[in-house]
């Protein structure tokens, strides 16, 4: 450097710097001679080159050693170390403003940049012409060579610089011209503000879009598993809670494969035994080492301390738990053997919770399956509710604030900055995309999703049956609502023939002569009971009412014994639980066949002896004379149930709709369902029946079959009637293995509630829902079963068949009941939208009903989820994505929007003790701390709409932006860089010394005022 500023002052003819690897760094510490040149008027010419590595070279010419250079990849290689090196610089005031000092001489002709591109150059030294000198050396022009490394260089004699200039000029002349401030320009120069937007995106949510996989997923999947891997190796466990028929199954198999790759060891499947099948048809067609158990099984195998055989706890690298709502109680054996197995294992192994409905009985069933995946939320976890004080001593920041939420849903508005938090600790851990989310937000679904056509199917009662209806009302007290009686005198006649119901088999502490406990109000849930039965069918109707006067003929011959037999505690406990969220704990379900309805029913009208109390102790008389009038009536409701039921005008309208199906939809596979067993058992009788003397419903004959006959089926006779209706989609997932595919032998199937999880039948394309379902919200889910992803469907019809006189009566009493219940809960029955983003669904019959059939409005997308879809879109565009990985680190784009102040937003990568991590900072010029400093509000910020852009990259990828003011871009720059670093690098607690190089900027986007050119 100084025989270069020497040379600058004695003004002569240019000078010729070459190397034979030259490094940005190394010409920036050279820059104040280039600019004293420069400044002089001394043309620089810069003349580089290649060469092997030294190492590489000696062993060339050895006996079978070694091989000839390859040129054209050592100057690719060349090329691709000096963009890494640009790349690597840290962006600060100071060497960004050298770096473009460096391009501007480039670019305008100062220091004229050639290459060596025929062979290879070794030579290094800088020649100075008209003083006879030439300096050769060691060094080459690098940061080491110029500062650091010992390096030796000697002047020639002045006898020799003529033959080096000789040699110089013919290099100079077959060199070929080298755009090195391109290479550096294309780290300053303004992006689009579309890219860049999208590379942001990609630094914050690269890792958790667009996994590439050996399955042919969709792009909602890719997206999905791409998330779930993220949180399984950055916490060990992760929530897929994608809606029903989005591919949770194909998802977890994706991230199994994955965890093939990477040696993540065997994989342990826990679902329901009626899912075993399907899991391990899915899993044997993979190279994957994996076992499949009941929920069931691993509870008497863990728990029961017996070996089983071919299966090691301590083996498993992977747990996936399908239908992991049945995990939400941490009293329950079935979450004891699951942590058991987690605990067995040293590490720990990665769990994988697959459920729709993460929220079932209250909020706090999240935050159980929470736990259970992230096990630092508490790490002294214990069998008991997460209430007690045993819980919550082992319970983290996050974990009390997340505990706090699921507790008291109801104190949190949305916006509050506690449920703020809470979205964003719950994203952390957990994929949750609806249907309605992913049909707004990914493109390809409208090809992968049918249309759905939901029509309500009214019919009119006949005579008998209203008068029976209207005797039911009264039975029920729905005479105390306002404008019934109008209404009970249309149904019944003006005279009321029943007198109410007093339930007393359920109030019995009522009647006790001291006062007792108070306990929950069981007289809602029967009438819920009784309505519920009425509305499937007269049939089940009158099955109920028979048990309940069956149950009151015991309850009065204990009586006379000396006895009260009392409803136990638990019996309030368990219908609060049932009733308000639809979901039956699982010892109340006899087997897998078993509904909620019919387990309602039977929970009502058991016995227990333990429960009996001295009849002394009440007031015999009136207990006995209100248990009489309640037999007398249900069995006399009984009777004109079972009259009603060979006159049923609901079965008629089911009739003319098959004529109507028969006819226009012939062989469409149809799929009839409803909540009770008795009215399914009913429903198939009367159709076999139809089906052999009506001509119009020949096409049904000998394809009919029920799932639901009254003695229930084994789940290997479930699962092949499945089979046989539904081939192509529930054999090769659910049906039994066979040597040859199932036959196609049904065309109508009648079902229950017992079909509404884990059953893929989207080869049917007709739902008729005959009854409503227990839980309102449940009518979504049957859908769920044909309306699914891979449907071969472009519709799904579904009808549902309601009554169209004195509905309104019956669902206002209803909902009255309901909300009683929902009363003497604790959390339960209210419809909270907790998870973000999630539409409120109505949990009562009439709010449901009016809503049936209309277009349902997606929800709108938070914030990390619209980035995802919008970044895992863009990827999927092959020279999108290539474009993103191509734009160097440091490099930005100025914003749409014009400010009044300049301001910008940077996207920073911090390496801390516990590894790299990306945060962002929005500065303002003039103020000395940053804006803001969320990640949410900074992409909000810079946010840009990205569509027009990307149509016009299906013709051009536009990547520069030619219009912005680049002196205004590059002084926004260099003002609020430095300052943004400093503010990071304190909130991360890092030394000021070690910000430069511990504070990386990725990205920036500025916002300049005064009518920025992009500003349209």
């Amino acid at each position: 450097m100084k025989w270069m500023e020497s040379y600058a002052k004695r003004k002569r003819s240019a000078i010729t710097l070459f190397t034979g690897f030259v490094s940005v760094r190394g010409l920036v510490e050279i820059l104040p001679a280039l600019h004293k040149l420069h400044n002089s008027r001394v043309p620089i010419r810069l003349l580089c080159g290649v060469s092997q590595p030294d190492d590489v070279t000696i062993l060339i010419g050895l006996p079978g050693v070694g091989h000839e250079p390859d040129l054209a990849s050592l100057l690719d290689k060349a090329d691709t170390t000096l963009h890494a090196e640009i790349n690597h610089i840290p962006i600060s005031r100071q060497r960004g403003m050298a770096l473009l000092e460096l391009t501007s001489l480039l670019k305008d002709g100062a220091i004229e940049c050639r290459r060596e591109e025929r062979r290879m150059m070794h030579a290094k030294g800088l020649l100075l012409p008209d003083t006879g000198e030439a300096v050769i050396g060691s060094a080459n022009l690098t940061l080491s060579g110029s500062r650091w490394n010992r390096e030796m260089a000697a002047c020639t004699e002045r006898t020799a610089a003529p033959v080096a200039q000789q040699y110089l000029d013919e290099w100079w002349n077959e060199a070929v011209p080298y755009d090195l401030a391109g290479i550096i320009r294309r780290r300053f120069v303004p992006y689009r503000p579309e890219l860049i937007y999208l590379t942001m995106l990609y630094h914050i949510f690269g890792d958790e879009v667009d996994h590439q996989s050996q399955l042919p997923l969709t792009g909602w999947q890719r997206d999905g598993v791409a998330k779930a891997l993220q949180i399984l190796n950055r916490l060990g466990g992760a929530l897929l809670c994608d809606d029903v028929g989005l591919g949770k199954t194909d998802e977890a198999l994706a991230i199994a494969l994955h965890g093939v790759e990477h040696n993540w060891g065997r994989v342990l499947i826990v679902c329901p035994a009626n899912l075993q099948q399907m899991w391990t048809d899915t899993f044997q067609k993979w190279p994957i080492p994996f076992n499949v158990i009941s929920y069931d099984k691993l509870v008497r195998e863990v728990i029961g301390d017996r070996d089983s055989g071919d299966q090691r706890w301590i083996d498993y690298g992977l747990i996936i738990c399908d239908e992991a709502h049945h995990l939400r109680n941490p009293e329950r054996q079935r979450v004891a053997a699951v942590r058991k197995v987690l605990a067995s294992q040293k590490p720990r192994p990665r769990i994988l919770l697959l459920t729709a409905t993460p929220v079932n009985n209250s909020c706090l069933d999240l935050y159980e399956l929470l736990c259970l995946a992230d096990p630092n939320l508490e790490k002294h976890w214990a069998p008991v509710n997460a209430a007690t004080s045993q819980r919550s001593k082992g319970r983290s920041g996050p974990g009390w604030r997340m505990f706090a939420v699921c507790r008291h849903p109801l104190k949190y508005a949305p916006n509050d900055q506690a449920m703020q938090n809470f979205y964003r600790e719950l994203d952390r851990r957990m994929v949750r995309r609806s249907r309605s989310l992913i049909t707004s937000a990914y493109p390809e679904s409208a090809t992968r999703f049918p249309h759905r056509d939901h029509k309500p199917l009214h019919y009119c009662l006949t005579a008998d049956y209203r008068r029976m209806l209207g005797d039911v009302l009264d039975a029920l007290g729905a005479g105390a609502l306002p404008d019934a009686k109008r209404q009970l005198r249309e149904l019944r006649g003006s005279r009321r023939r029943v007198q109410p119901l007093t339930l007393a088999a359920y109030r019995t502490e009522e009647y006790r002569r001291s006062t007792s406990a108070k306990r929950v109000p069981l007289a809602p849930f029967i009438k819920c009971m009784l309505l519920k039965r009425l509305e499937s069918s007269p049939a089940a109707f009158a099955s109920t009412t028979q048990r309940l006067a069956n149950r009151i003929e015991v309850l009065l011959q204990y009586l006379e014994q000396g006895w009260v037999l009392t409803p136990g505690p638990e019996l309030g406990r368990r219908l609060t639980k049932a009733f308000t969220t639809g979901i039956m704990d699982e010892e109340l379900l006899d087997s897998d066949d078993d509904t909620a309805a019919d387990a309602l029913d039977r929970l009502i009208n058991q016995i227990d002896d333990a429960d009996r109390q001295p009849a002394s102790d009440f007031e015999t008389d009136r207990l006995q004379s209100d248990l009489t009038h309640d037999r007398d009536s249900l069995r006399w409701m009984a009777r004109a149930a079972g009259r009603a039921t060979t006159d049923d005008a609901k079965f008629s309208v089911l009739h003319d709709l098959l004529r109507h199906l028969a006819r226009n939809h012939p062989g469409e596979k149809t799929l009839i369902l409803t909540c009770s067993r008795k009215t399914a058992v009913d429903l198939h009788a009367k159709l076999e029946t139809a089906i052999e003397v009506d001509p119009d419903l020949t096409v049904y004959k000998g394809r009919t079959a029920t799932a639901a006959p009254e003695n229930p089926l084994t789940k290997d006779a479930l699962l092949g009637t499945l089979a046989n209706f539904v081939p192509r989609t529930a054999a090769g997932l659910n049906g039994t293995v066979r040597s040859t595919p199932p036959e196609d032998l049904y065309d109508l199937l009648i079902g229950t509630d017992q079909l509404g999880e884990g059953h893929n039948l989207q080869q049917a394309s007709i739902l008729i829902n005959y009854d409503l379902p227990w839980n309102p919200q449940a009518l979504g889910q049957r859908i769920g079963r044909l309306d699914r992803y891979d449907s071969e469907h472009d519709t799904v019809h579904c009808f549902s068949v309601l009554p169209d006189t004195a509905l309104d009566l019956v669902l206002k009493l209803m909902s009255i009941l309901q909300d009683k219940i929902a009363a003497a809960a604790s959390t339960v029955g209210v419809p909270i939208a907790l998870l973000p983003h999630s539409i409120e669904i109505p949990r009562d019959y009439a709010t449901v009903l009016a809503h049936l059939g209309h277009i349902e409005h997606p929800p709108p997308l938070g914030p990390y989820e619209r980035a995802r879809t919008e970044l895992g879109n863009a990827l999927r565009i092959p020279f999108i994505r290539k474009a993103i990985e191509s734009v160097p680190p440091g490099a930005g784009a100025a914003h749409p929007r014009c400010p009044v102040t300049p301001e910008a937003v940077f996207c920073f990568q911090v390496e801390t003790d516990a590894g790299a991590e990306r945060t962002m900072c929005h500065f303002v010029q003039g103020r000395r701390k940053p804006t803001n400093t969320t990640l949410v509000d900074c992409l909000n910020r810079c946010e840009v709409i990205t569509d027009d852009w990307l149509s016009e990259a299906d013709h051009q990828l536009s990547k520069l932006d030619e219009k912005t003011d680049t002196h205004l871009f590059h002084n926004l720059l260099w003002t609020l860089v430095d300052p943004a670093r400093t503010a990071v690098a304190a909130r991360h607690r890092i030394p000021p010394e070690e910000a430069l190089e511990r504070v990386q900027l990725l990205t920036w986007m500025a916002f300049l005022p005064w009518g920025n050119p992009n500003d349209s």
